[in-house]
């Protein structure tokens, strides 16, 4: 069987009770006084004592005795032994000190009788009194009854007597002085039919069994004593040899040999028996491994038996088990196996010698039926010990889920389901604490998902002679890590269409086919207590629990160069509780949270902002988030339009950030440039200083190192009042122009700077990129107005121009594509100021609501000439967020999003879908692809991008297959919100990059910039680099 769940093992108290079952040991109540069982009587040591005188007459016809004979002394001696041995002369004592037998004895001796005549009878006749003499034997039987009465000392009566006398011998008489002797014969005369009540009194030891007792008449009178004064033998007359009746009482005067013995004749006794216990005992009979078993579950034990065979050989051992009997051989201790399951609460014990049978010894062997919660006997297992091991099935229902439709990220079932487990479960005969454990499989569902877990726990399981209980306890731990999915924020946040919709048509269509990124995590744990005894297992208590948290933070991201003039980010969270009703029955009690999320639009420096609070579920006491605080560790404004780039100067790596701070006096999109050094020997930022401006309007910085090592920064500018209202929005767009400036890396202060761009057009989207020599080109759109995009009648145009930077200034600005419209970002790379590709997105139908007819086109520049778009792709899915890039070869590196997918290709030939985490990334490739970068060393390559709260990384091993996606693992309750620039050195992957931390109420207005190494050794190992 198989018993099933998941929590801990509470101890069960075992006492004793009044229907266990007892031994009855073969004890009797007069085992102090006297041993049960046959005693043989067939030894003794025994002698009776005749002594006395005789007086008789020689006539009684004249009614007196005239003359008197005397005979004296009278004297005898009668030995006793037994006939037949143990056989015919033993004692049975029962238990309760009744006692039956038989006896059979010889009595024989010889009597004299000397004459001595008190007259002169040497005048009579001349003859001389004469002696006689007799020898006697007499066998008697009898049969046994009476009852011991002390220590020792027993009652008893001789019954149904079987005897007779025989006497040979010479006997005499005188009559009138003549004296005559004569050869006397009376053989068998039948004594029987008396009674004789005796006591058999001596010393005993109950150890030893010694017991020499004697025979003590019970009215002073043996049956000897009484047989022969009663025993008339009648010599001198007619008369036949009589035995008196009981009680006769003898003449005064009697003629020669009347009787055997005259009254005056005393008959004393003294008989010792030296008598034998022939019945074995079973002294006593014990368990290897007491002293309850389980019913039905085989398992091979042993008892011991201790026999005193009281000075007889060892005979042989019956034991009678479950209706089976089985004799063995016997000896002082014989050990007897035996299977503890079979049917039978006792086993009996029999010792015997011969034609005797101890009394029975009943050995108590419970056995407990199999509560319902252990299964059935198949699912146990026993062992010597004894050790019973029980692999179980709990079948007890976790099914407790519940449903919650109120916000997608949270939607479907929520609790415990598809339960089962293993029971290890141990206990042991002796009713000693056995141990167990408890593995239970789990399935958790949270938000339409679920995850696999194990729930471990102890137990303690007891076998009493009752029953059979168990109890334990086991802990709860979901690993659930968390969960993402893409939101629409539409349906997310209602007021934010509206809101983005005022800012621009563009911005209204284009949040609708972009999803903003949420993410929620559920952790629960506790304990639940349980036990079983005579019915199933059941819930006893236990606390099981946790918390649900989300966040948002992702916010929409448009391509490069859209994501300078608009976008939206959402920010915010919440929190909430899972708790589960323990006992009696185990269910989901509670589950809700409070979330709250906050959209801010932008678009050209305006922005409007929108909130939604939810109440999920039962809400359990959720906390509202704050969706705005200036606080934590960053000193960069999320609306900062933050640049970074790196360099290596003396082995020493150098970066810097560039930002535009807010204007205290006037609202977005003003702002002043500030930048940062970041000093990597040191690991350490220095001051921070401003970038000298004579505008207000400054934002959008692109920042990069040139060959001579000097940094340059290009940005945008508008010389124009920031509006008030969006009408007067499309003419300051036109007011945009590009400036750049030119700082020296060791000084940090700015040795040049210009104007790049004056004309009517809204010049936007700096990208500044480097050639394989290092050579510095610039990138940007210029577009009329408020058409950032391009339409029919307002098309935008892409412009390009080469850094010189040994001279320090820039050369003729070339033209890339121009009539563009319905353009959704593009991105450029350079081989050399001759050689260069830009690949770009544009939407076929002009709606930026739907998102599936985004294709991609290459332009391509040859001996410094661009030529014709050339298409890329054409398969009706969304083809959007390029990356492109040139290889040490110079062949073109090519990445972009494809659906969900990841897509490369080398000079626009397909070379397949990286592979992703779709587990830990439950919606595929995210909008941060918009601002991957690419890091190559010889041939090791590295595609780094933003994921949610993470930095994703994927590497191409030697034979340009790109490995599945992994984490970097940079952050701990940080968003990893842009990445800006990417090398590989010595092994080590160097990146700058910008996190926003979230605190206990959301997330921070600030950002954090970093330049942070990782080890790529194992990479490139497991890649056959070397």
């Amino acid at each position: 069987m198989r018993h099933f769940l998941t929590w801990v093992l509470l101890l069960m108290a075992l006492s004793a009770s009044a229907t266990c079952p007892v031994d009855t040991p073969a004890s009797c109540a007069i085992d102090d006084q006297l041993a049960n069982g046959r005693w043989d009587l067939s030894q003794v040591n025994g002698q009776y004592t005749l002594f006395g005188s005789e007086v008789f007459c020689e006539f009684l016809s004249d009614g007196f005795c005239d003359l008197p004979d005397d005979y004296n002394p009278v004297s005898g001696t009668f030995n006793v032994s037994r006939l037949g041995g143990s056989a015919a002369n033993y004692i049975d004592v029962a238990c309760d000190g009744s006692i039956t037998g038989q006896g059979h004895e010889l009595i024989s001796g010889t009597l004299e009788k000397t004459a001595d005549i008190q007259y002169g009878y040497s005048t009579c006749n001349d003859t001389e009194p004469q002696d006689m003499n007799w020898n006697v034997t007499i066998d008697r039987q009898y049969d046994i009854s009476g009852q011991v009465t002390g220590v020792g000392q027993v009652d008893l009566n001789y019954e149904n007597d079987t005897s007779t006398i025989t006497i040979t011998g010479v006997s005499a008489y005188g009559v009138d002085c003549y004296w005559y002797s004569y050869n006397a014969s009376l053989p068998d005369f039948d004594l029987s039919g008396s009674t004789e009540s005796v006591t058999l009194s001596g010393a005993y030891d109950p150890i030893t069994y010694q017991w020499s007792p004697t025979t003590i008449p019970t009215n002073g009178t043996s049956w000897l004593d009484d047989i022969l004064h009663r025993l008339a033998l009648n010599d001198s007359t007619q008369d036949e040899t009589v035995l008196e009746p009981e009680g006769h009482s003898q003449p005064e005067d009697q003629l020669y040999t009347t009787y055997f013995i005259q009254d005056t004749v005393t008959v004393t006794d003294q008989i010792n028996h030296d008598a034998t216990p022939e019945m074995p005992k079973v002294l006593g009979v014990m368990l290897n491994e007491p002293a309850q078993y389980l019913q039905n579950v085989p398992v091979n034990t042993q008892l011991i038996a201790t026999i005193d065979w009281r000075g007889q050989p060892p005979g042989d051992v019956e034991f009678t088990y479950g209706g089976v009997v089985e004799t063995v051989a016997g000896s002082d201790i014989v050990n007897w196996d035996f299977d503890a399951g079979m049917p039978g609460d006792s086993i009996q014990v029999i010792a015997i010698q011969g034609d005797q049978q101890s009394v029975p010894y009943t050995l108590a062997v419970p056995k407990v039926s199999l509560p319902p919660w252990a299964g059935s006997s198949g699912d146990w297992n026993g062992s010597g010990g004894i050790e019973y091991q029980g692999l179980l099935n709990w079948p007890i229902s976790l099914d407790t889920t519940r449903t919650l439709n109120t916000l997608s990220l949270f939607t479907g079932d929520w609790g415990l389901a598809n339960a089962s487990s293993e029971y290890n479960a141990t206990v042991f005969s002796d009713g000693g604490a056995g141990p167990g454990d408890l593995n239970t499989q789990v399935t958790f569902k949270f938000a339409g998902k679920s995850v696999d877990f194990q729930i471990q726990g102890q137990n303690t399981s007891y076998l009493s002679c009752e029953d059979m209980s168990t109890d334990g306890d086991a802990t709860i731990e979901i690993p659930i890590p968390g969960w993402q999915k893409t939101l629409n924020p539409l349906t997310a946040i209602p007021g934010l269409q509206s809101a983005a919709c005022g800012l621009s048509g563009f911005l209204c269509d284009v949040i609708q086919s972009v999803g903003i990124k949420a993410s929620a995590s559920a952790n629960v744990s506790g304990t639940g207590n349980y036990a079983g005894d005579t019915g199933d297992i059941q819930w006893t208590g236990g606390s099981v629990g946790g918390s649900i948290s989300a966040q948002a933070g992702a916010g929409i991201r448009l391509p490069k160069p859209l994501h300078q003039v608009a976008g939206v980010s959402v920010s915010g969270g919440g929190s909430g509780c899972i708790d589960f009703q323990v006992a009696p029955d185990f269910n989901l009690s509670q589950l809700g949270a409070q979330i709250d999320l906050s959209a801010q639009a932008f678009f050209m420096g305006f922005s409007a902002s929108a909130d939604e609070s939810w109440p999920i579920g039962d809400g359990c006491g959720g906390r509202h988030f704050q969706s705005r605080e200036l606080t934590g560790g960053g000193w960069v404004p999320v609306d900062g339009h933050l640049a970074m780039a790196q360099q290596w100067n003396n082995q020493n790596l150098q970066g810097v950030a560039v930002w535009s701070d807010p204007d205290l006096t006037q609202p977005r999109p003003a702002g002043q440039l500030k930048y940062r050094f970041y000093d990597g020997m040191t690991d350490s930022w220095g001051a921070i200083q401003s970038i000298p401006t004579v505008v207000d309007v400054n934002h959008s910085p692109s920042v990069h190192f040139d060959e001579q090592g000097h940094l340059l920064v290009i940005y945008q500018s508008n010389d124009a009042v920031v509006p008030t209202d969006l009408g007067q929005l499309a003419a300051f767009g036109n007011g945009y122009e590009l400036n750049w400036v030119l700082i020296d890396s060791i000084s940090t202060q700015v040795i040049n700077e210009g104007q790049l761009t004056q004309n009517t057009q809204h010049d936007f989207g700096p990208r500044l990129i480097t050639n394989q020599a290092g050579e510095v080109s610039l990138f940007w759109q210029q577009a009329s107005g408020i058409e950032v995009t391009g339409t029919a009648t307002d098309p935008v145009s892409i412009y390009q121009l080469d850094w010189d930077a040994i001279n320090q200034n820039w050369g003729s600005q070339v033209l890339v594509a121009d009539q563009l419209i319905n353009t959704y970002g593009w991105t450029p790379a350079a081989w050399s100021n001759d050689t260069k590709v830009l690949m770009l997105t544009h939407d076929t139908d002009a709606d930026y609501s739907t998102a599936d007819d985004r294709e991609m086109v290459v332009y391509r520049q040859a001996n410094g000439s661009w030529g014709a778009p050339v298409a890329l792709t054409a398969n009706a899915i969304n083809d959007e967020y390029a990356v492109v890039d040139y290889d040490v070869d110079g062949q073109e590196l090519m990445f972009w999003r494809e659906g969900q997918a990841l897509q490369s290709a080398i000079d626009g030939s397909l070379t397949g879908i990286i592979p992703l985490q779709q587990a830990t990334y439950m919606d595929g490739v995210g909008n941060g692809l918009s601002q991957a970068v690419l890091a190559q060393h010889n041939q090791l390559k590295a595609l780094v991008w933003p994921q949610n709260t993470q930095l994703m990384i994927s590497v191409q091993d030697h034979e340009g297959m790109w490995q599945p996606s992994t984490d970097l693992s940079l952050t701990v309750n940080n968003e990893a919100l842009d990445v800006f620039s990417a090398e590989i050195n010595q092994g080590q992957l160097h990146l700058g990059w910008a996190s926003r931390e979230f605190t206990g109420n959301g997330y921070t207005d600030v950002l954090t910039p970093h330049f942070s190494k990782q080890l790529l050794f194992d990479e490139i190992f497991n890649h056959g680099f070397e």
